[in-house]
């Protein structure tokens, strides 16, 4: 999760939230978007997403529509900023180091 400065132009980083590939699929909504029409995703897809969505919520479809909406307003709005990131205490490097003490491997961390 990214909190988001918009007068000072930084995305701090907040955390974890574990999500189910539905979701996150709509988190990233342009994205699904561009992989529909280049056909690596089913076309039925974003009514499936859209249907996922409206469950999960509550909502009806006219509410996800606005949602998406204000959503791609504001991301329109923050790609014409450079925005600085803010790792705090999850800096990718201090991250490997603290497992690396633990006798961990990085690449278990990473995947």
């Amino acid at each position: 999760l990214w909190n988001y400065n918009d007068t000072k132009h930084t995305q701090s980083f907040a955390g974890f939230e574990c999500v189910c590939r539905d979701c996150h699929n709509v988190h990233h909504w342009g994205h699904t978007v561009h992989e529909v029409h280049d056909k690596r995703l089913p076309n039925d897809y974003l009514q499936v997403l859209t249907d996922h969505f409206c469950r999960i919520n509550h909502c009806s479809p006219l509410d996800f529509l606005e949602y998406r909406t204000k959503i791609g307003d504001r991301q329109e709005y923050r790609n014409r900023f450079t925005y600085k990131l803010v790792w705090g205490n999850f800096e990718p490097r201090r991250v490997i180091q603290v497992w690396k003490k633990k006798g961990n491997h990085p690449k278990t961390f990473l995947g």
